[in-house]
């Protein structure tokens, strides 16, 4: 994920990040790692925490810019309040993608920024969404190259489970899926992905995939890193977790 910066040599905005989610028998997973860039280049923190809880039992983990992202984030957070307010019941998983979809889509030439939603509701249960306001959408994997910004989704597709994913191409149609990957970390945990992911996994089965995919990307693309932010969303509530980078597991010699 990268903040703005003001440099005229920095053109465009990279999205910088590693963000996931997956369901699990009973919930869902949704995590990032901690690390904000100018340009790709320069590391301003290594502490940013890119998953961010819209309502009660629904976060969403940012990419791309993070002045953008936030301020997408903290207006859909006014939508989805006032929505429970008028509903006098907690919103949707899919209303909450549907809104941050709106959002993105409206003001597509604006901004660079994009999402993956995940959450619990009383009608689904576990869900996950990934969007962004600017891309299109391909049959699995998408890659999008627009004013130097590089994002990338993917979604496994597991025959046979019920779509829990959604994700939002440009014209606004929603693609259900289980699982979900984004940001330029992504590039580099396709194949675990794919091999890893299992549906009807257990909590812990789910939590050491996140870790293990995080820890991954982390470990080789140089604009994601820091700490894995992880919290897994149930019925019962929320719990956040923080793995620490010296706590990652390790796959090879760093």
């Amino acid at each position: 994920m990268e903040k703005r910066s003001v440099d005229s040599r920095v053109r465009g905005v990279s999205t910088g990040t590693t963000i996931l989610a997956a369901t699990f028998d009973g919930g869902v997973v949704i995590g990032s790692d901690s690390r904000a860039s100018i340009g790709g280049e320069y590391v301003s923190s290594k502490t940013i925490n890119k998953v961010v809880q819209v309502h009660d039992q629904i976060f969403c983990c940012m990419a791309g810019s993070l002045a953008d992202a936030q301020a997408v984030t903290k207006a859909a957070k006014f939508h989805l309040s006032f929505h429970s307010v008028q509903m006098e019941t907690p919103p949707l998983v899919i209303a909450a993608a549907s809104v941050l979809q709106e959002l993105c889509y409206n003001n597509k030439e604006e901004l660079q920024a994009g999402f993956i939603t995940a959450g619990w509701d009383r009608k689904k249960g576990p869900q996950v969404g990934a969007g962004r306001g600017d891309s299109h959408t391909g049959s699995r994997d998408t890659a999008v190259q627009s004013n130097s910004t590089y994002w990338r989704v993917a979604a496994v597709l597991i025959p046979c489970v019920p779509p829990q994913v959604y994700v939002v191409p440009l014209g606004g149609m929603l693609v259900g899926q289980p699982v979900t990957i984004g940001g330029s970390g992504s590039t580099y945990i396709y194949g675990y992905v794919d091999a890893k992911y299992k549906p009807n996994m257990s909590r812990e089965e789910c939590l050491q995939f996140a870790t293990n995919a995080l820890a991954l990307a982390m470990g080789r693309d140089n604009v994601s890193g820091g700490v894995a932010h992880l919290v897994v969303i149930t019925e019962t509530g929320v719990e956040h977790v923080v793995v620490p980078g010296n706590k990652l597991p390790k796959f090879h010699n760093e």
